[in-house]
């Protein structure tokens, strides 16, 4: 394996690592959900906190994908190190074909889950605020009375 298929290979695996702890963990802190849904579609009337309690369970789910994604590469890699060559490639190669056709299916299933959707991320998929803790189903209590909306 070439060096840049290597440098490649490790950031990849870096990538879904991060994308798995910021998803499946940090995703109710405002810094993160901010970030991620600061280009809301301005028609549709959702606080930020509130979409990310709508997508929680969406973005859980997201971050185990990510895990699950890096697992096969660690674990591709570690069968190279035992000279299981054959074996980690075919798992390796494995990895972004699993990605591809994973995107493709989350893209035809429904266009909701696109960036590109009018409705983008605040379309109220999933129930994310079904999973909420009590702290966060109160403020989303809270927030729908005082902005009169519904999630």
């Amino acid at each position: 394996m070439s060096k840049t298929a290597k440098g490649l290979l490790i950031y990849v695996i870096a990538f879904h690592l991060l994308a798995f702890i910021v998803e499946a963990f940090l995703w109710m802190n405002p810094a993160v959900h901010s970030f991620v849904l600061k280009d809301k579609d301005p028609l549709v009337n959702v606080e930020l906190y509130q979409q990310a309690l709508i997508l929680k369970m969406l973005f859980i789910n997201q971050g185990f994908y990510n895990l699950m994604v890096a697992a096969g590469g660690i674990l591709g890699v570690l069968l190279i190190a035992k000279g299981k060559e054959s074996e980690g490639l075919h798992l390796l190669g494995y990895m972004p074909l699993f990605a591809t056709v994973a995107g493709i299916t989350l893209l035809f299933s429904s266009r909701a889950y696109s960036w590109s959707s009018p409705a983008g991320c605040a379309s109220g998929i999933g129930h994310g605020h079904d999973i909420a803790t009590k702290d966060e189903k109160q403020e989303l209590s809270n927030s729908k009375l005082v902005h009169g909306g519904a999630v």
